[in-house]
């Protein structure tokens, strides 16, 4: 059950961190117009997605460590979920 309780309020944390609003004052790209308002999630997922249409690939790593930094407390929020989530798949996994 701590296994269980543990993962229910990180999880929550990193969910809650990810729609916290992006502060852009030292994006390290030019242009923010498309990202206006975002959140920490939707930024991510722009980044994930960008290749396509977006940024070079160097843009994406300089972004992509910018945001890593400046909102640290949701990557290790969600990478300590994702650890908790998978040690409870291997313990409670049929």
């Amino acid at each position: 059950m701590r296994l269980v309780n543990e993962a229910l309020k990180v999880c929550n944390q990193a969910q809650t961190l990810a729609y916290t609003a992006v502060d852009f004052g030292d994006w390290p790209l030019e242009s923010t117009s498309e990202l206006e308002g975002a959140t920490v999630i939707d930024v991510v997922n722009y980044l994930e997605s960008s290749a396509e249409n977006g940024p070079s690939a160097a843009q994406v790593a300089t972004a992509t460590t910018w945001l890593q930094e400046k909102y640290s407390d949701y990557f290790t929020a969600k990478d300590l979920c994702d650890t908790l989530a998978q040690e409870y798949q291997e313990k409670y996994s049929y």
